[in-house]
């Protein structure tokens, strides 16, 4: 089976599209999966829940509970609401819309965290982020001195706000690994294999490797907090919160 052209990747702001169905297929429990030749549903990954949401044709719906990627297919995980669908069928893709903004706000917020500690001169290696609803958070390797870690928490609170009132432009681009390394503070050296590569970009600062969904000016995630900051076995863990 061809992989599924993943659109979101390009056109991370589309919530509507449609698209063919190539396979009607079913979890180990039974639950109906379609699999498309192209989709706009974000797959669970990169630390960024799944998008949610339905896939309709005139006579039929499918309500998406699950998105997940493996070798190349995404997986379309649910429960079909009415009618039947079938290989080669045309549907029309419908994104949980105020579920994506979300995501998207607090992913992007998760990336200006990182940037608001360079600004204040920790030049920490970035290593895993958190960015779900139930309590975001970056993560860096090292650990600042007793005298940064009591005052990090209200200078990074102020530092990444002010990030968000410069509304400044966010870029997504698609990039070649040697084009990343160029433009990125850091490249990890476990990108998937079996995804393009993309950059994030926010104006002003470098790229960071990045294929989640994100909004186009910083302005758009709004007001962050800084929840809480621990250290953990050389691990800095800086939890973050936004507005619904």
């Amino acid at each position: 089976m061809n992989h599924t052209y993943l659109k979101y990747l390009e056109h991370g702001e589309l919530v509507q599209d449609t698209a063919t169905i190539l396979d009607v297929a079913h979890t180990e429990q039974g639950t109906p999966i379609l699999i498309l030749d192209q989709t706009i549903f974000y797959p669970q990954g990169g630390g960024q829940p799944y998008d949610q949401g339905t896939i309709t044709k005139p006579d039929a719906q499918f309500q998406v509970a699950e998105v997940r990627f493996k070798d190349g297919i995404v997986s379309h995980i649910g429960e079909i609401k009415q009618g039947a669908f079938n290989v080669g069928d045309s549907v029309a893709l419908h994104v949980d819309e105020k579920r994506r903004i979300f995501n998207s706000r607090n992913h992007s917020a998760g990336h200006l965290v990182d940037h608001a500690m360079n600004n204040l001169g920790l030049h920490l290696v970035p290593g895993k982020g958190y960015h779900y609803p139930d309590g975001a958070y970056v993560e860096y390797e090292g650990v600042p001195d007793e005298a940064t870690l009591a005052t990090l928490k209200e200078r990074l609170h102020e530092a990444v706000n002010k990030l968000v009132e410069q509304a400044l432009p966010v870029t997504i681009k698609l990039v070649t690994l040697e084009e990343l390394k160029k433009v990125s503070r850091y490249v990890p050296d476990y990108l998937p294999k079996d995804k393009p590569i993309r950059s994030m970009t926010v104006e002003g600062y470098p790229a960071i490797p990045c294929g989640g969904t994100h909004v186009t000016n910083t302005k758009g995630v709004g007001p962050v907090t800084i929840d809480k900051i621990r250290t953990k076995g050389g691990v800095l863990r800086v939890s973050y919160s936004i507005k619904p």
